[in-house]
């Protein structure tokens, strides 16, 4: 009975470039990268994660053809947040590498789930998390950050609803249209 999170990104003709996956094992320490060869992708160990469900997701880096984000959670130990990784799938003739890695974004208990989804200028793209926590408060705030051109990483626009308990355990759902947005927790 194990639990983990992967994530996977394919190039415009549906050819596997590289994916993650965390899995359960005592440590914060537990996401790897894995090339398209199914071989672990060179400095692709040790990304920040602690094997939940939906802490990692794969982002492509705007204007760069290259250039991949892959965003991170931790949530136990010292290791609680929001991080990110970059690989650059132009080296190791095109098997990638991380070329940077466990990078923080936000120190904050975030719920096990993070969501990307296109802008609508259709080169940018929105990265979404929400709070976490164990039950204790009812903010139910969400995290929205701006991925633009040159790795740049916005502040986060800040919403709260203020209806749910905050979990750990949470979902964001996106439906096709990208019009609404649903959040799951076991909280309530």
């Amino acid at each position: 009975d194990e639990r983990g999170s992967c994530a996977s990104i394919a190039d415009t003709s549906g050819n596997l470039l590289f994916y993650c996956y965390s899995s359960i094992g005592g440590t914060d320490s537990l996401t790897l990268v894995y090339n398209y060869l199914n071989d672990t992708m060179s400095n692709g160990f040790y990304l920040i994660g602690s094997a939940s469900y939906n802490q990692v997701v794969i982002v492509p880096i705007p204007n760069d053809s290259t250039k991949y984000f892959i965003f991170h959670l931790g949530f136990y130990n010292s290791t609680v947040g929001l991080f990110y990784s970059i690989v650059d799938m132009s080296l190791n003739g095109g098997q990638g590498e991380v070329i940077q890695k466990n990078i923080q974004l936000s120190t904050l208990m975030q719920g096990d789930c993070i969501e990307a989804i296109k802008h609508g200028n259709g080169r940018d793209w929105w990265l979404l998390s929400i709070l976490g926590g164990f039950g204790t408060t009812q903010i139910d705030r969400f995290y929205v950050y701006l991925i633009s051109p040159g790795n740049t990483i916005s502040t986060p626009i800040i919403q709260d609803f203020g209806h749910a308990v905050d979990a750990v355990q949470q979902k964001i759902v996106i439906n096709s249209t990208a019009d609404k947005l649903m959040n799951i927790n076991t909280g309530g």
